[in-house]
């Protein structure tokens, strides 16, 4: 990398236009998304599955 590209990539405008890690900030919340909403479907459905596979142990045969 050149010494004037290193100094002009510090500049708040050079910064604010530089678009290099706006794909991995983008995925990264995509992610977090995802993890936030299979946590409140773990939490909302949870209960009622535990119930199901409870009620089947009790009726299955030993």
């Amino acid at each position: 990398m050149s010494r004037s590209r290193s100094a002009s990539s510090w500049r708040p405008r050079a910064l604010w236009l530089d678009e290099r890690g706006a794909t991995a900030v983008e995925y990264a919340l995509l992610a977090s998304f995802i993890t936030g909403a299979i946590a409140a479907a773990v939490g909302t459905f949870g209960g009622a599955v535990k119930a199901l596979f409870l009620k089947i142990v009790t009726v299955w045969p030993n």
